[in-house]
């Protein structure tokens, strides 16, 4: 799976609200990772905290 790139097309303009999109975007980057390696619950807990 390709990882979703961020553009800054998805900016809305709210500096805090454009830096947390991009770690949603990262953290949903890292998740899909995980789960396509098969990795445990506990290993995804890690990945997202």
């Amino acid at each position: 799976m390709n990882p979703l790139q961020w553009k800054d097309e998805f900016k809305i303009g709210i500096p805090v609200i454009d830096t947390r999109h991009k770690q949603l975007l990262l953290y949903d980057n890292k998740l899909s990772e995980a789960l396509a390696k098969g990795l445990k619950h506990s290993d995804i807990d890690n990945i997202l905290t």
